[in-house]
């Protein structure tokens, strides 16, 4: 397996479950439909990430060509993270200090 198809599997799947978070915190049918895949919504989001992880990751490796470097989707990767655990950050301060 590609380490580049890796860290792309792995920024996809840090999106995923940031939206996921966000949009079930506001439309709670979400948060229903992920509890129904799972026992707990977490449960849920937790099976959709890995679906989305093995799903991206297997296709990238077959189709990414030469171009980025592993260690440019490493710090993608790392962007990534940081990004999306500053929006969640940001979206449940908001929550919080609204209600």
């Amino acid at each position: 397996m590609k380490l580049r198809a890796l860290a792309h599997a792995t920024s996809t799947t840090i999106i995923t479950i940031t939206a996921l978070t966000i949009i079930a915190e506001l439309y709670s049918p979400l948060k229903d439909t992920l509890t129904k895949i799972g026992s707990h919504h977490w449960v849920g989001k937790g099976i959709v990430a890995t679906v989305v992880f093995v799903v991206t990751a297997v296709v990238l490796n077959r189709v990414l060509q030469q171009g980025i470097t592993e260690q440019k989707s490493l710090y993608g990767t790392i962007g990534t993270t940081v990004l999306c655990a500053l929006s969640l950050l940001i979206f449940f301060s908001i929550e919080f200090y609204s209600s």
